[in-house]
């Protein structure tokens, strides 16, 4: 919890990520795991962040955002320290051969926001881009 809410100001840290929130999403994700390797801790493939390591922190990305073609999506949070917003920004505008993209930002949210207080803008961000007509 405390590694995504690095940005938010600690007043407003409770408000954003809820410790109830988070704690029934660890119970759910720790219980999801059939053999935890150490208990108490989450399992997720690092293969992700060896790639931002090795090829977005060096400048070479593993692919091109210019090369999409289909309708694109870039959501931020304005809190997310992970993947800040002037790195979606980088993302979004390479992508040049999309029949349109968006670029949302979320207020007060972190990395974190599918269940953070403001999830349900990201929800709506979402549920607006899927329903936008292909020119």
């Amino acid at each position: 919890r405390d590694i995504w809410l690095k940005g938010v100001p600690e007043a407003k840290r409770d408000a954003v990520m809820p410790k109830a929130t988070f704690t029934a999403w660890m119970n759910a994700t720790l219980a999801s795991d059939p053999e935890p390797a150490v208990p108490g801790t989450v399992r997720a493939p690092n293969g992700v962040v060896l790639d931002t390591m090795r090829f977005w922190a060096s400048g070479k990305p593993r692919w091109k955002p210019e090369r999409l073609s289909v309708p694109t999506l870039v959501i931020q949070g304005e809190w997310d320290s992970e993947a800040p917003p002037t790195m979606g920004m980088v993302v979004f505008n390479k992508v040049t051969h999309a029949p349109f993209k968006r670029y949302v930002m979320i207020g007060e949210t972190t990395h974190a926001a599918l269940f953070e207080a403001n999830r349900r803008q990201l929800y709506q961000a979402v549920r607006e881009f899927l329903e936008t007509p292909v020119p």
